[in-house]
């Protein structure tokens, strides 16, 4: 019965945070700039985006910083923008908040002295393909570009998503969410990747502790392991394995 009641509120939540579209927009900030950079995102643009989600413009905005020094710094850059979108008629009209005055509202500055140095190293607009899972702070996000996108995502919808929900639900691991999402654009054969899944952890000391002993195998049975073609759909693996931390996030009301 307990069992049947987390299941059902864990369905409700994980609709109530999914998002159909995001922008990930990624920076690459110097490290003697980053802390006045924050400074600036925290105090004035977390108002200004809280501003446009309560006028429809957006669904939510988070800021995260990578966890050290990454293997992409050049395009994935260590801080990220999540800007999510209920659909793409929403996201067609971003740019309309940014000319929009009532977005002042609360903010004791001007444009001027809002404004950060333009440090952008990309930009992806991505569509949800799953999502299951709270909110979490702490999110290991693991970047590929595999053959066959389509096999790789519906092998993680129909075999990997109930393991990572039974996971979730035993809560032994720390983890408390996980999903899928595909670039929508850019797309090309220098696109740095076509698709990522994220891993979201209580702590960053759960997503380290999985990283290093790999407990997901340890839960992998062998008939689930001989569904898999996934050496298939993505002979090369992960290009980039990132730890996010959450700085800042909007939300609705």
């Amino acid at each position: 019965m307990k069992k049947t009641i987390f299941t059902i509120l864990f369905s409700i939540i994980s609709i109530g945070i999914m998002a159909q579209y995001q922008v990930h927009h990624y920076y690459h900030v110097p490290s003697d700039q980053l802390a006045s950079f924050i400074e600036k995102e925290v105090k004035y643009w977390s108002v200004y985006h809280k501003n446009g989600i309560d006028k429809g413009y957006l669904s939510s905005w988070a800021l995260y910083q990578t966890f050290g020094k990454t293997t992409n710094p050049d395009k994935l850059g260590n801080i990220v923008f999540v800007k999510n979108y209920s659909s793409l008629d929403q996201l067609n009209n971003m740019f309309a908040m940014y000319s929009d005055p009532d977005m002042m509202k609360g903010i004791d500055a001007s444009i001027d002295e809002m404004a950060n140095p333009d440090y952008s190293v990309g930009m992806y607009i991505v569509r949800a393909e799953e999502s299951i899972g709270g909110l979490a702070e702490t999110y290991v996000v693991n970047f590929g570009k595999p053959d066959n996108l389509n096999g790789f995502v519906e092998e993680n919808r129909n075999l990997w998503k109930p393991l990572f929900q039974g996971l979730i639900e035993s809560e032994e691991t720390g983890l408390i969410s996980w999903g899928v999402r595909t670039t929508i654009y850019p797309l090309g054969s220098n696109t740095n990747h076509t698709v990522f899944t994220y891993d979201g952890y209580s702590s960053l000391s759960h997503a380290l502790k999985a990283l290093e002993t790999s407990y997901l195998d340890s839960n992998v049975d062998s008939a689930t392991l001989e569904q898999s073609k996934m050496s298939e759909y993505d002979p090369n693996g992960f290009s980039d394995i990132i730890i996010y931390q959450l700085i800042k996030r909007v939300l609705g009301e």
